[in-house]
């Protein structure tokens, strides 16, 4: 009985050849991996959140991989490989140790439970506003309150999170000024140690490759989609 699921199937035969041959290793990697090796650390964020951003520069310091947004150790065989590490998106970037350093999770499946957990936080009108933007009017307002509810409970499994395992990082922050955000998490996760200065000062000056990663135009976050959707904005607070 095949290992894959019909649909990661399909997707792995529209890979390009490096993006096969890490998926390929990863197979041989998971096979008797124990659970208590797994990746400990996650990556908690509201889609459009800045996580791409985040992960890339942790990527390029650590030299290490991320999981995407459905992936999970415990599968035989990468998740939703539409996300895959970031590092095979960026010509020229390696990761010299095949473990994870961090999962990324938009929600916490109600089986899983990390040891770490870094929140990334974005101000909630303008993420969810960016999140749900291609919507017309009629979808936005039947959407709009499960995405609250969905930003709201990423805040509540946070708050639970016993506070010397948990780390918060400001969405503005990590976007004017990379620099101290990326230190954080590095020093957090116990990577600062293993990590050289150099490579951590280029990641921050090779971050523009992050947006070029997701071959998004809006990829920066520049637009105040308050001002670009007044209404839905109006209508965002009254509800937050």
């Amino acid at each position: 009985m095949s290992l894959w699921r019909p649909f990661d199937r399909r997707a792995f035969d529209k890979l390009d050849s490096r993006s096969k041959g890490w998926v390929a290793q990863e197979v041989q990697r998971r096979r008797g991996l124990l659970p208590e090796r797994f990746c400990s650390s996650v990556l908690l964020s509201y889609p459009r959140s800045g996580n791409h951003l985040l992960r890339f520069l942790v990527e390029y310091a650590t030299r290490r991989p991320t999981l995407g947004a459905i992936d999970r150790e415990a599968s035989p065989t990468p998740l939703g490989l539409h996300d895959l590490p970031i590092f095979l998106r960026v010509k020229g970037m390696r990761a010299a140790n095949p473990s994870p350093i961090l999962v990324k999770r938009h929600s916490l499946l109600p089986d899983e439970s990390f040891a770490t957990t870094i929140l990334l936080v974005r101000e909630p009108v303008e993420a969810i506003l960016s999140h749900l933007k291609h919507e017309s009017d009629l979808d936005f307002e039947k959407k709009v309150h499960r995405e609250v509810a969905d930003f709201a409970e990423n805040l509540r499994v946070f708050d639970l999170v016993p506070s010397g395992s948990k780390l918060r990082v400001e969405y503005a922050q990590l976007m004017t000024d990379p620099g101290p955000s990326l230190h954080a998490v590095l020093s957090f996760l116990g990577a600062s140690t293993l990590t050289s200065r150099a490579r951590v000062k280029a990641a921050v000056r090779k971050r523009s490759l992050a947006y070029t990663s997701l071959e998004r135009p809006d990829a920066r976050g520049a637009q105040k989609y308050r001002d670009l959707f007044p209404d839905r904005a109006d209508y965002l607070r009254s509800m937050l």
